[in-house]
C-alpha cells in the first residue's frame, strides 16, 4: 500500500477554508496553524487564519495575524479589514476606521469594509460619511439589508423621512416576515405624522411576534397622540407586562 501523500502548506489551507466554510473554525485554526509551520512567509495562510479567529470572536488573536499577515504583505486587504473589525470590537475607533480605509483602497469594492465604516461613522454622528458609505454597501449588495435599515436610521437622522420609509419598505420586500423591519417603519411614520400607518404597522409586527414590546408600547404612543386613551392604555400596560416579564428572565 503506497504512502500517502505529504501534506503541503496549500493542501491544508485547502482543507483549513473547508473547514471555514462548514463553520468548523477551532479545526480551520489548527490547519492554517500547521500551513503556516510548513510556510510562515505567505501573508495570505496569517490573514486566513486572522479571519477565522475574527469570527471566533478572538481579537487580540485576529489583530496579532493581521499584523504578521501585513507585516509580509502590506496590500493584504483581507488582514486590514480583519484587524478593523477586531479594532473596532475593543473600542478602537481611529484604529478600525483607518484600516477600512485601507481596506477599501486596496478593494474598492469591500462590501463589508464599506458597511462597517458606515456604521462606525453613524455610530459617531458623521451622517454624510455613513450615508455615502451605507450607499455604496448597498450598491454592491443591492440585495442586503443590514445596510437599508442602517441608512433608513441615518436618513431618518437626516430628517429625510420619505428616503427612509423607501429603504424600510425595500427591506421589508426582503425579509417579509421580520418584525422589526415592520416596526422601525411604523416608527418613522409615527414621525412623519402618519399615526395611522405607524398603527397599522405596529400591528402587523405585533402578528408577526405576539410578545413584541415594543410594538405595543409605540403604538400604544401613536394611540394617545390620536386621543384615543382606551387603547393607549391597553397597548401601554401590555408593553410593560413584557418588559417586566424580560427583567425577570
Amino acid at each position: 500500500m503506497a504512502d500517502s501523500a505529504p501534506e503541503t502548506a496549500d493542501s491544508l489551507a485547502d482543507r483549513a477554508c473547508a473547514h471555514a466554510d462548514a463553520g468548523d473554525l477551532v479545526a480551520a485554526i489548527a490547519d492554517f496553524t500547521r500551513a503556516i509551520e510548513l510556510d510562515p512567509e505567505w501573508a495570505r495562510l496569517w490573514s486566513l487564519r486572522a479571519k477565522a479567529k475574527d469570527r471566533l470572536l478572538d481579537s487580540p488573536g485576529t489583530i496579532a495575524d493581521a499584523d504578521r499577515a501585513i507585516e509580509l504583505d502590506p496590500e493584504e486587504e483581507l488582514a486590514h479589514y480583519v484587524r478593523g473589525n477586531a479594532r473596532r470590537r475593543l473600542g478602537d475607533e481611529q484604529g478600525a476606521l483607518q484600516d477600512f480605509d485601507r481596506a477599501i483602497a486596496l478593494d474598492p469594492a469591500h462590501v463589508d469594509a464599506h458597511r462597517r465604516r458606515g456604521l462606525l461613522h453613524a455610530k459617531s454622528g458623521r451622517l454624510d460619511e455613513a450615508l455615502i458609505d451605507l450607499t455604496t454597501t448597498i450598491a454592491l449588495l443591492p440585495h442586503g439589508v443590514i445596510a437599508r435599515r442602517a441608512r433608513a436610521s441615518v436618513r431618518l437622522r437626516m430628517g429625510d423621512h420619505l428616503g427612509a420609509l423607501a429603504d424600510l419598505d425595500r427591506a421589508i420586500e426582503l425579509e417579509p416576515g421580520n418584525a422589526d423591519h415592520v416596526c422601525f417603519r411604523g416608527d418613522a411614520r409615527q414621525d412623519l405624522g402618519d399615526l395611522h400607518g405607524a398603527i397599522a404597522d405596529y400591528t402587523a409586527a405585533i402578528e408577526l411576534d405576539a410578545e413584541y414590546g415594543g410594538a405595543f408600547h409605540n403604538r400604544g404612543l401613536a394611540h394617545r397622540r390620536l386621543g384615543d386613551h382606551r387603547r393607549a392604555d391597553a397597548d401601554l400596560a401590555r408593553a410593560e407586562v413584557l418588559k417586566q416579564r424580560d427583567r425577570a428572565r
